[in-house]
């Protein structure tokens, strides 16, 4: 077995095609999709992966971004070999504070509270590249998500 990532992503701009997907992706390819999403809007998914015995791509842990043009939401799945447990598993970014709740955006046709769509590109970048650099999002990165069922108040 041997211990990989696996990227796919696509962009807005280039919708018409198929996208990108990489096993092994140097950490330059990662950004570029980042930078790509972030700018056109589209999706990121880099997953930790294993590559078994077998041949068969196993996908463990992902990280995942969802972006309209220059404002994203980032989502993170622990694989099953984490301490987090139960429904508090997927987790999302939140922005820091606690600020108010201040309306919605929609993404693929949900309405998310706003606190959790981000428009600084510099935090998708420290987060993915966290996640690149040691197979799964440290402590300083998961301190910045809340579990999907334990979201802030309205």
């Amino acid at each position: 077995m041997k211990q990989l990532f696996y990227l796919q992503a696509t962009d807005y701009e280039q919708a018409h095609a198929l996208g990108v997907c990489v096993e092994e992706p140097a950490w330059s390819r990662v950004e570029r999709c980042v930078d790509r999403t972030f700018e056109f809007g589209g999706k990121v998914f880099l997953y930790a992966a294993i590559r078994r015995n077998d041949d068969k791509l196993a996908l463990g842990s992902l990280l995942g971004m969802e972006s309209h043009p220059r404002e994203y939401r980032l989502i993170y799945n622990p694989g099953s070999n984490t301490q987090i447990g139960g429904k508090t598993q997927r987790r999302e970014w939140w922005e820091p504070g606690d600020a108010p709740f201040r309306g919605t955006t929609l993404f693929d046709d949900h309405p998310w509270d706003n606190r959790t769509v981000c428009r600084d590109k510099t935090v998708a970048l420290q987060m993915f590249r966290d996640f690149f650099e040691h197979g799964d999002l440290t402590e300083v990165s998961l301190r910045q998500t809340r579990s999907v069922w334990d979201r802030k108040p309205r």
